[in-house]
């Protein structure tokens, strides 16, 4: 094991024990509590909160880096408005595996329509199942796109 790899499993553990601790310290405010009792509940109880606090922490990353405009999620559309909307076209969309096999999404329609809702919601449900997602407006990224192309940094912008 490498220097390096060594640092990073420390860095690891340590994150791992701090998320824990922070855990803990938050159910002790709730409950009142100053001491939890049994050392085999504390330390399933530590490594389950630790991984959740990270994986919290990885879906906040994931959700800033996203920029999405609007707070939404696929669980809050509202079908029974006359928009169109199709719920087993959304719920195969919220599964997330058109984006795993490299597919695209193009949403368009009316002003006003959700467009942007949809989108986000999208993009939310994406982050939540670990997955990178960014919200940009079509204008803004076709004028990036041909910022792109002309100082020959295309091909490096489509792989990101």
């Amino acid at each position: 094991m490498t220097e390096l790899s060594a640092a990073r499993s420390a860095v690891r553990k340590v994150d791992l024990i701090i998320g824990s601790l922070i855990t803990v310290d938050r159910k002790c405010a709730r409950t009142r509590c100053s001491i939890v009792s049994g050392p085999e509940r504390i330390s399933v109880s530590s490594a389950s909160n630790g991984f959740l606090y990270r994986d919290n922490r990885r879906l906040a990353r994931l959700l800033q880096l996203a920029q999405l405009k609007v707070r939404a999620s696929l669980e809050d559309i509202d079908f029974r408005s006359r928009r169109g909307l199709d719920r087993p076209q959304i719920a195969s969309l919220g599964s997330c595996d058109w984006i795993r096999s490299g597919q695209n999404l193009l949403i368009h329609g009316a002003t006003g329509c959700g467009k942007t809702y949809l989108a986000c919601a999208l993009a939310n449900q994406a982050c939540r199942q670990g997955l990178s997602a960014l919200y940009v407006r079509a204008s803004r990224l076709f004028e990036e796109l041909n910022l792109c192309h002309a100082d020959g940094s295309f091909r490096k912008r489509l792989a990101a």
